[in-house]
């Protein structure tokens, strides 16, 4: 099982909640798309969700969880962890090579801000880690891109960025602190 989220339930280290990754991606996908209806990109951004933390795969990521939370004492010598941001935006690029920059710069920006072109670029040369699983291709549904004037699409990725960073902050809270999310 892999892991998304992981925090104590009763303060001793002996009662945890965990978050599967799955469900992580999917509540951020739900969320998402539903931020991106009302501009016709809601079945867009559902794949950008359910992609954009495909790097929390790597086992080296899900050590670095397990040992910073106390949740598996084997790993608590593991301090860090490596980037998961732009794992998404590289599998982005191998299944959707025609649209992949609506897709991957929202994905490989969620957690530090959109990229200059030309460094999303050389994030996308680290390719996608041996331990992550591409997944299957699926079809995402948008606004006719026929429609859009070549000015446009730079305000498609900030708002579909948007709609990203706003779904992963709102599902983690609901997960990490319910009371407050409420």
């Amino acid at each position: 099982m892999m892991f998304a989220h992981i925090s104590e339930s009763d303060n001793q280290h002996t009662e945890w909640r965990v978050q599967t990754l799955d469900e992580h991606e999917e509540g951020v996908a739900r969320l998402s798309s539903k931020f991106a209806k009302p501009f016709g990109f809601a079945g867009l951004a559902r794949v950008i969700g359910l992609l954009h933390d495909k790097g929390k795969e790597q086992m080296d990521w899900q050590k670095y969880l397990q040992g910073t939370t106390g949740y598996n004492k084997d790993y608590a010598c593991v301090k860090s962890g490596p980037n998961h941001s732009y794992v998404g935006a590289c599998i982005a690029h191998k299944l959707y090579p025609q649209i992949a920059p609506l897709m991957g710069q929202p994905i490989a920006g969620h957690h530090r801000g959109l990229y200059d072109y030309c460094d999303y670029v050389e994030e996308l040369k680290r390719g996608i880690p041996s331990d992550v699983s591409i997944g299957e291709k699926l079809s995402p549904s948008f606004h006719p891109l026929s429609k859009l004037r070549p000015s446009d699409l730079h305000h498609v990725v900030r708002m579909l960025f948007s709609c990203l960073v706003d779904a992963d902050s709102l599902d983690t809270e609901a997960f990490m602190n319910p009371e407050q999310a409420k």
